[in-house]
């Protein structure tokens, strides 16, 4: 019996774990596991000098998607679209939930050219997907290449590139400096 209380234990200790590292809604990376890789990705990109970039995401119009269709509905759109960017990156890529309708793509050892050609390819799918009820979701996003900035410099340069792509007009990637 105390064999098996073990077993227990572990496996409860397993999924206590995955929990603080994975969004409970969307099953990726929450936004301190988003966080800490990337901290560890900038040392490594300053390190070996290999290129690293990382893209943000944000739901365009979600409000009104939540208020017009509901709060279950809208935790479906944030899974759907969470789906439709883990299928979008590569093996090398770590997709996450920033929060709330915001997501986060680190693009290790890859380029301004390279990250933004990859989050047009998931803006382009989340835009054509088949949600619920005919509604079409799409996206913002804004992509920035590390340059040895701070953490928070390095963030709030795609979140800039991102509130020019909504101000644009959404549904669009900004990539182009400032």
């Amino acid at each position: 019996e105390k064999k098996e209380t073990q077993m227990e234990l572990e496996h409860k200790n397993r999924i206590l774990s995955e929990m603080s590292y994975i969004d409970g809604l969307t099953s990726i990376s929450n936004h301190r596991t988003l966080i800490e890789h990337l901290k560890a990705e900038m040392v490594e990109a300053s390190r070996m000098d290999k290129p690293l970039s990382i893209a943000l995401f944000d739901i365009d119009d979600f409000k009104k998607i939540n208020d017009s269709k509901g709060h279950v509905f809208g935790d479906q759109v944030l899974v759907d679209v969470a789906t439709i960017i883990r299928n979008n990156t590569r093996d090398a890529d770590l997709a996450g939930r920033y929060g709330g309708e915001e997501f986060m793509v680190i693009f290790s050892g890859a380029d301004l050219a390279v990250a933004s050609a990859i989050a047009e390819r998931i803006r382009a799918a989340i835009e054509s997907f088949g949600f619920a009820e005919e509604t079409t979701v799409t996206v913002s996003g804004g992509v920035e290449q590390f340059s040895d900035q701070s953490l928070s410099d390095f963030i709030q340069a795609a979140d800039k590139k991102l509130y020019r792509a909504k101000q644009n007009g959404k549904n669009r990637i900004d990539s182009s400096p400032f």
